[in-house]
C-alpha cells in the first residue's frame, strides 16, 4: 500500500512514520486520507499536506493521540484523548478550548519524563514509555503508556509531535497485586516448611519426654498432685499447640488442598479421628453416615476438616451431657454435592458471630485460637462447597456444609476426556 501511494505523495511524508511504532495504527488512514488530499489540492505545498493528512488522522484516530506544533500547542487532537483529559482534568470544558491551548497547559502535573520526551521529539527523537507514574492530582496516581514521534517538515527539521498516550492503570494494578499474591504464596510455602522444622519437631520432643516423664512416674509409683497436675497441663497445652501447629501447616499448603484426590469412605475417617475428638466420656457421638456416603477429596484434607469440625463442636456442647449428632443427605445421583449438618446441642451461637466465625483469629472461647474454622472453611471452598453455622432452637448450634460425592463413572469420564 504504501509503495503505491509514493508516487503521487511527497516522499519525505513518510519520514513522519518510516519505522515507526505508529505506522501499524495508521495504515488504514493512508489510502483514503492521503490520496484524497493530494488529488483534491494538487497546489498544496508537502508540508501543507503533511499537515492535513496529520490533523485529519488524529481528529479520527481510534485512540488517545494528539497533534503539536513546534511551541507544544495543540493542533488537533482525538476524541478519546478528549476523554481522557476531562477524566484527568474536569475544568477542561470543551475540545476548541484544549486546541488553542499548549500540552502543559492541559497537563498541568505532566511528570518530568514526558516533559522531556516532548523536547527529545522536537530533536527529532522518538521516546516511549510503559507504565509511566502520573500523579493527576495528590492521592490520585494514574499509570500511563507514552508513545511520541517527531512531525518533519519540507528540510526534514521536527515541526511538531504526534503522540499517543494510555491509560494503563488497571492492568498495571493487577499485575502489581498478581505479582505480590505470588510473591505472598511464595512466602507462606517458605513459611510453612520453616514451621515444620523449627516448631513443630521441638514440640514434638517435648511431648514425648512429657510421656517418658509420666511413664516413669508411674512404674517408680510415685505420688504427687501437682507433679501429676503439671504433666496433665503440659500435654492438654502440647495438644492445642499441635492443633494450631497442623491447622497453620496445612492453610500454608496453598493449591495443595485439591490435590490427590480420591474416594474417601466418611466412616473410616470417622472411626479414625473419634477417639482423639471425644475423650470427655459425657459427649455422645451420633451419625447417620452410611458406608455409600463416599467423598471424591484429598484424604488428608478430609480428616483434617472433620476433626476440626468435630473438636469444634465438642469444644462448644454442654460439658455436663450432650450428644454431637452427624447427619448426611446424599440426594440424587445428578446432584454433586453431599449436604451435611452437624448439631452440638449446646449453647446457641451468637447470631452477630455467625456471620464473622469462619474469619482469622475470631472465637468465643478465651482459650480458642480461632484457626479451625478458618481451616475449615478454607478446604470447603477449596473444593467449591459451602459452609455456615447458625443457632437452632433446643438444638445449640448447627454447621452446615456441602462437599463433593465420589461419582466413578463421572470421575472415569472426566479423566478419559
Amino acid at each position: 500500500m504504501i509503495d503505491e501511494l509514493q508516487g503521487i505523495i511527497p516522499q519525505k511524508l513518510f519520514k513522519n512514520f518510516h519505522g515507526s511504532s505508529l505506522l501499524s495504527l495508521i495504515q488504514p488512514f493512508i489510502a483514503k486520507t492521503c490520496y484524497e488530499i493530494t488529488l483534491n489540492n494538487p497546489n498544496l505545498s508537502y508540508q501543507e499536506i503533511s499537515y492535513l493528512y496529520l490533523k485529519y488522522f488524529v481528529e479520527n484516530a481510534p485512540l488517545s493521540a494528539g497533534f503539536l506544533d513546534s511551541n507544544l500547542k495543540f493542533i488537533s487532537l482525538s476524541s478519546k484523548l478528549f476523554n481522557q483529559i476531562t477524566n484527568y482534568y474536569p475544568e477542561a470544558s470543551s475540545a476548541l478550548e484544549i486546541e488553542s491551548a499548549s500540552f502543559f497547559e492541559i497537563f498541568t502535573q505532566c511528570p518530568n519524563k514526558i516533559k522531556k520526551a516532548l523536547k527529545d521529539n522536537l530533536l527529532g527523537q522518538e521516546v516511549s514509555h510503559n507504565n509511566l507514574k502520573y500523579e493527576i492530582n495528590e492521592g490520585d496516581i494514574r499509570w500511563v503508556k507514552w508513545r511520541s514521534v517527531p512531525w518533519y517538515g519540507i528540510d526534514s527539521k521536527p515541526l511538531g509531535v504526534i503522540f499517543t498516550l494510555k491509560d494503563n492503570t488497571q492492568p498495571y494494578n493487577t499485575q502489581i497485586t498478581n505479582k505480590k499474591l505470588k510473591q505472598a504464596n511464595e512466602i507462606l510455602e517458605n513459611f510453612s516448611m520453616i514451621f515444620s522444622h523449627d516448631i513443630i519437631q521441638p514440640m514434638r520432643q517435648i511431648a514425648n519426654f512429657a510421656s517418658l516423664m509420666k511413664d516413669h512416674i508411674e512404674r517408680q509409683n510415685y505420688q504427687d498432685e501437682f507433679l501429676d497436675f503439671s504433666l496433665e497441663a503440659i500435654n492438654s497445652s502440647l495438644r492445642q499447640m499441635q492443633i494450631i501447629s497442623e491447622g497453620i501447616t496445612l492453610y500454608s499448603k496453598e493449591g495443595k488442598l485439591t490435590s490427590n484426590k480420591e474416594a474417601v469412605y466418611l466412616n473410616q475417617v470417622l472411626n479414625q479421628i473419634h477417639g482423639s475428638c471425644f475423650e470427655n466420656n459425657n459427649i455422645k457421638f451420633h451419625s447417620n453416615i452410611s458406608e455409600d456416603v463416599i467423598l471424591y477429596m484429598n484424604a488428608a484434607s478430609a480428616t483434617q476438616l472433620f476433626q476440626n469440625l468435630l473438636i469444634n463442636a465438642v469444644k462448644h456442647a454442654n460439658a455436663n451431657h450432650t450428644v454431637i449428632i452427624l447427619t448426611a443427605e446424599k440426594g440424587n445421583d445428578e446432584q454433586e454435592f453431599i449436604k451435611f449438618k452437624l448439631y452440638n446441642h449446646g449453647n446457641e451461637i451468637d447470631k452477630e458471630l455467625s456471620k464473622k466465625v469462619f474469619a482469622p483469629f475470631v472465637s468465643s472461647q478465651k482459650d480458642g485460637a480461632g484457626i479451625g474454622l478458618m481451616i475449615c472453611k478454607k478446604i470447603i471452598d477449596a473444593y467449591k462447597g459451602k459452609i455456615y453455622i447458625q443457632p437452632v432452637t433446643n438444638r445449640g448450634t448447627v454447621v452446615t456444609f456441602t462437599l463433593p460425592k465420589y461419582d466413578e463413572k463421572k470421575i472415569k469420564l472426566e479423566k478419559a476426556s
